[in-house]
Protein backbone atom coordinates (compact mmCIF):
# COMPACT_ATOMS: atom_id res chain seq x y z
CA UNK A 1 0.00 0.00 0.00
CA UNK A 2 1.17 3.33 -0.88
CA UNK A 3 0.77 6.16 1.77
CA UNK A 4 0.19 9.61 0.19
CA UNK A 5 1.15 12.06 2.44
CA UNK A 6 1.42 15.40 0.55
CA UNK A 7 3.03 19.12 2.52
CA UNK A 8 2.28 21.22 -0.65
CA UNK A 9 -1.01 21.29 -3.32
CA UNK A 10 -0.54 22.87 -6.57
CA UNK A 11 -4.14 23.25 -8.16
CA UNK A 12 -5.76 25.70 -10.70
CA UNK A 13 -8.62 27.46 -8.57
CA UNK A 14 -11.51 25.79 -10.51
CA UNK A 15 -10.00 22.14 -9.46
CA UNK A 16 -10.28 23.44 -5.60
CA UNK A 17 -13.67 25.42 -5.42
CA UNK A 18 -16.75 23.80 -4.18
CA UNK A 19 -16.06 20.70 -2.19
CA UNK A 20 -12.85 20.13 -2.68
CA UNK A 21 -10.94 23.15 -0.83
CA UNK A 22 -12.59 22.00 2.33
CA UNK A 23 -11.64 18.47 2.06
CA UNK A 24 -8.08 19.10 1.53
CA UNK A 25 -7.88 21.05 4.23
CA UNK A 26 -8.36 17.83 6.26
CA UNK A 27 -5.06 15.98 5.01
CA UNK A 28 -3.07 15.78 7.97
CA UNK A 29 -0.19 16.23 6.34
CA UNK A 30 -0.96 19.08 4.25
CA UNK A 31 0.76 22.57 5.51
CA UNK A 32 -0.23 24.86 2.80
CA UNK A 33 -2.01 24.75 -0.86
CA UNK A 34 -2.13 27.11 -3.61
CA UNK A 35 -4.90 27.69 -5.80
CA UNK A 36 -4.01 29.28 -9.47
CA UNK A 37 -6.49 30.98 -11.41
CA UNK A 38 -6.52 30.73 -14.94
CA UNK A 39 -7.79 33.80 -16.39
CA UNK A 40 -5.94 36.88 -13.93
CA UNK A 41 -2.81 36.64 -12.48
CA UNK A 42 -3.59 35.61 -9.20
CA UNK A 43 -2.76 33.19 -6.68
CA UNK A 44 -4.44 32.12 -3.28
CA UNK A 45 -1.74 30.55 -1.00
CA UNK A 46 -3.65 29.00 2.21
CA UNK A 47 -0.47 28.42 5.36
CA UNK A 48 -1.81 26.01 7.73
CA UNK A 49 -1.17 27.74 11.62
CA UNK A 50 0.04 25.84 14.37
CA UNK A 51 -4.17 26.11 15.35
CA UNK A 52 -5.11 24.47 12.55
CA UNK A 53 -6.73 27.74 11.21
CA UNK A 54 -5.28 28.48 7.60
CA UNK A 55 -3.78 32.11 6.75
CA UNK A 56 -4.69 33.77 3.67
CA UNK A 57 -2.86 35.64 0.86
CA UNK A 58 -4.03 37.37 -2.55
CA UNK A 59 -1.04 37.15 -4.32
CA UNK A 60 -1.69 39.41 -8.68
CA UNK A 61 1.78 40.67 -9.14
CA UNK A 62 4.18 39.08 -11.60
CA UNK A 63 7.13 40.41 -9.58
CA UNK A 64 6.39 38.24 -6.61
CA UNK A 65 7.55 35.07 -5.36
CA UNK A 66 5.51 33.08 -3.05
CA UNK A 67 7.61 31.34 -0.25
CA UNK A 68 6.30 27.73 0.47
CA UNK A 69 8.20 27.22 3.53
CA UNK A 70 6.84 24.15 4.42
CA UNK A 71 9.09 22.76 1.83
CA UNK A 72 11.66 25.16 2.02
CA UNK A 73 11.19 26.67 -1.62
CA UNK A 74 10.68 29.91 -3.02
CA UNK A 75 8.27 30.19 -6.56
CA UNK A 76 7.92 33.14 -8.72
CA UNK A 77 4.73 33.78 -9.99
CA UNK A 78 6.43 34.58 -13.33
CA UNK A 79 8.03 31.22 -13.42
CA UNK A 80 3.87 30.12 -12.92
CA UNK A 81 2.55 32.02 -15.40
CA UNK A 82 5.64 31.94 -17.88
CA UNK A 83 3.31 31.07 -20.75
CA UNK A 84 0.64 32.91 -19.82
CA UNK A 85 0.25 36.15 -21.83
CA UNK A 86 -2.38 38.87 -21.37
CA UNK A 87 -4.02 40.93 -23.75
CA UNK A 88 -7.50 43.28 -23.73
CA UNK A 89 -8.11 41.32 -20.24
CA UNK A 90 -8.05 38.02 -21.82
CA UNK A 91 -5.03 35.25 -20.98
CA UNK A 92 -4.00 32.58 -23.31
CA UNK A 93 -1.13 30.57 -23.74
CA UNK A 94 2.09 32.25 -25.95
CA UNK A 95 3.37 29.97 -28.32
CA UNK A 96 6.53 28.11 -27.82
Amino acid sequence: MISIQPKVLLTPEEYLAGVRAPAYRLIESLAEYLMITQDAYRVEQYIRQPDDRWLFTDIGSLETSIELASIHCELAMSDIYDKVRARDGLFYKSPE
